[in-house]
């Protein structure tokens, strides 16, 4: 799927409720060495065990917070989210302005 929507060595990508990694980890194999993949999630708890998935990739990271105003960077060339907006309280309010 991830494939199919684009996604391809050297891009920047942002995994919204990524939860124990697993989209996270796949799209960081897609986007190799060059690419990078942030995930993020409001469980600390579960980031933990995405974080001991990562086995040595430097090409993904996961944030703790809100994906609506967490500090993530800019100049994503995608974004995915798996289940994500079973999450979040009203998934179609306007995102607050950065």
């Amino acid at each position: 799927m991830l494939r199919e929507a684009g996604v391809t060595e050297g891009m920047r990508v942002l995994d919204v409720g990524s939860g124990a990694g697993d989209v996270a980890l796949l799209a960081a194999d897609l986007v190799g060495p060059d690419g990078l993949v942030v995930g993020v999630d409001l469980d600390a708890e579960v980031l933990k065990t995405a974080r001991q998935r990562v086995h040595g990739r430097s090409n993904v990271e996961f944030v703790t917070g809100d994906c609506r105003s967490a500090e993530l960077g800019d100049g994503f060339d995608a974004v995915v989210g798996r289940l994500a907006l079973l999450y979040v309280s009203d998934p179609v309010a306007e995102t607050p302005e950065r």
